[in-house]
């Protein structure tokens, strides 16, 4: 359907009683397969020329999974499944399908009267569908590194003509922490814009869109460059399966800020995001969050009060309301919940540094045992850079350098 965007398309259904055969022809009016290559090989993809201004040549070309996976089915139900150009002779192409099949007697009757769909926005709900979303969550992973701790400024467009699509990747963000009244579906790149003008759509206040590359009325590149002319600037994340660099190099053109390519995993979504909404976990969460932080500000004063040319600074302290005082300071450091005022920060080292000659060698020192004892909790390196430069741009502070001198 997504590439006959006008003319038509007929479907002819046969049985013969004789060979016990159900025969079904898709005829179409679009723009048809080349002749060259094998179109049911897996990411085949025949360019083909367009010149309808919704869809330019990278929404053209597939990403040559379709027919290959009709032809892994066909074969699984014993079929014969052929393509063929439209017997008109015009452009468009006839998908044929033979399967042997007994005749049901009675014929079976399906209710789909309990299968609600919203023509605009595509939302579907129903026994049908149940499954999907079951069944996909079951396979997600709850780890920390897949969610969002604060969800609640998220406000997620979906912008996909597919209803599967949508009910798979509204379960996906919904399983990262995103809750669902901050999931919005549209089933079109021309519903875009009125949706953001519309009272429900300033109320929804959108932070991020995924837009679906390939829909029926106005594909996802057309949506989005209209968006950039007037003006949008929130984050937009193409969800396509287009992916030479060809492909993506029209994406970027079109005035994406990144791209998924399908089919993603729940990491990939949450990496992209990520990126582009500035929601990169924080040090904090990533070591392992405050019951870390305190297993680590511990090990951390046993190295410093061991070592003699630092452990003067701590006689006379209230050590556990220094450890305390540690702990949050640490935490600050990383980026997790408390909170510290660098001026206060400053002022908590000052008699030490101008009293007992607190230096940067000092400094450095107290540097090298947290890297020691980061390491010996087994925090990943990279992590380790990034607290010791989290350290590092504290050092004007607790040695009461520059402006807080």
């Amino acid at each position: 359907l997504k590439y006959t965007p006008k003319g038509n398309i007929d479907i002819i259904v046969t049985y013969t009683d004789e060979k016990q055969e159900l025969e079904l022809v898709v005829i179409d009016s679009g723009f048809g397969v080349e002749n060259t290559g094998n179109p049911f090989e897996l990411y085949y993809n025949g360019e083909n020329n367009c010149n309808n201004e919704n869809n330019n040549c990278i929404l053209h070309h597939s990403a040559g999974m379709g027919l290959a996976l009709s032809r892994i089915i066909a074969d699984s139900m014993k079929g014969e499944l052929s393509l063929s150009r439209n017997p008109d002779g015009k452009t468009g192409s006839a998908l044929n399908l033979k399967i042997k099949a007994e005749r049901v007697s009675p014929p079976l009757s399906i209710n789909r009267s309990h299968v609600s769909v919203s023509p605009i926005h595509n939302q579907i709900s129903g026994p049908e569908t149940e499954h999907l979303t079951q069944n996909f969550t079951k396979g997600v992973s709850s780890s920390t590194s897949n969610n969002f701790r604060d969800c609640k400024s998220l406000r997620c467009l979906i912008v996909e003509d597919e209803p599967v699509n949508q009910i798979i990747l509204k379960a996906m963000l919904e399983s990262t922490g995103i809750d669902e009244k901050g999931i919005h579906c549209l089933s079109d790149g021309s519903h875009v814009e009125s949706f953001l003008d519309s009272p429900w759509g300033k109320k929804f206040d959108t932070t991020l869109i995924l837009m679906d590359v390939v829909m029926t009325e106005m594909n996802g590149d057309i949506a989005c460059k209209k968006l950039r002319e007037k003006g949008v600037k929130l984050p937009i994340i193409a969800t396509t399966g287009a992916s030479t660099k060809k492909d993506i190099s029209v994406l970027k053109n079109a005035g994406y800020n990144d791209y998924l390519l399908k089919p993603f995993h729940k990491a990939q979504l949450v990496e992209v995001i990520r990126r582009n909404m500035s929601l990169a976990q924080t040090l904090f969460e990533e070591i392992g969050g405050q019951a870390a932080i305190d297993v680590v500000v511990d090990t951390f004063y046993d190295k410093c009060l061991q070592d003699p040319f630092i452990n003067h600074f701590f006689k006379g302290m209230d050590m556990h309301r220094q450890i305390l005082k540690q702990r949050e300071f640490l935490g600050f450091a990383f980026g997790g919940p408390s909170e510290y005022n660098h001026r206060q920060l400053a002022e908590a080292h000052r008699r030490i540094v101008l009293r007992e000659g607190l230096n940067e060698q000092h400094f450095d020192a107290v540097a090298n045992h947290l890297l020691a004892t980061l390491d010996g909790r087994n925090v990943p390196k990279r992590l380790i850079k990034v607290a010791l430069e989290k350290v590092a741009a504290l050092k004007p502070q607790v040695l009461c350098q520059g402006e807080y001198a």
